[in-house]
């Protein structure tokens, strides 16, 4: 009935064993596990004060200053994703503090650390505002859609392990997708927190 060369449970564990493993989650090296972020998967909230339509690809019109509110998200993981360094996901809004354009954007950073604490970084994305698209009126830019593209160039430095202070410009316009197309910059201090 049974045969002198029935296997035992640890003759069949190589096969069934590997099966298992084969199924459960690789462990994650420590740097993915660390900027997992806070809450809802948050890795940084920044605050920020820039000069409003500065002129840098244009001609100044608008007037104030901007009151700058951003969250940026853990890095994205995958296959893809390492393909493009990881980005963090942000969302942010740019609030113009007389009533001009304020813009709400979202997109996608990249962050390089140049030299210890000295980074550069990268937004490219999407903003939508409340300014003028067509206007008459000599003192509002005429942006031409609701919806622009937008980017953003930082360079800044880490201290104290959490925190970061940089000088940004960003730029939000339609790229010329329609005849009207004056562009909006910013250019201003940010403080970040990490988590």
């Amino acid at each position: 009935m049974f045969s002198s060369t029935a296997s035992t449970p640890n003759d069949s564990c190589p096969q069934v064993c590997s099966r298992w493993t084969s199924l459960a989650p690789a462990p994650q090296p420590a740097s993915t596990a660390a900027r997992r972020g806070g809450p809802l998967g948050l890795s940084e909230l920044r605050f920020g004060a820039a000069f409003h339509d500065t002129g840098v690809f244009g001609r100044n019109k608008e007037g104030g200053a901007v009151l700058n509110f951003e969250a940026r998200f853990s890095p994205l993981g995958g296959d893809i994703w390492e393909f493009l360094w990881n980005p963090r996901p942000l969302v942010g809004v740019n609030i113009n503090t007389v009533g001009d354009t304020t813009a709400f954007y979202t997109g996608l950073n990249w962050a390089w650390d140049v030299w210890g604490p000295v980074f550069v970084s990268l937004d490219l994305g999407g903003a939508v505002h409340d300014g003028e698209v067509a206007t008459s009126k000599l003192d509002r830019k005429e942006l031409g859609s609701r919806v622009l593209f937008r980017e953003a160039l930082e360079i800044g430095y880490r201290f104290l392990d959490r925190h970061a202070l940089s000088i940004r410009l960003d730029h939000i316009s339609n790229a010329s997708l329609t005849d009207i197309n004056e562009g909006l910059d910013t250019l201003g201090v940010v403080y970040g927190y990490r988590y």
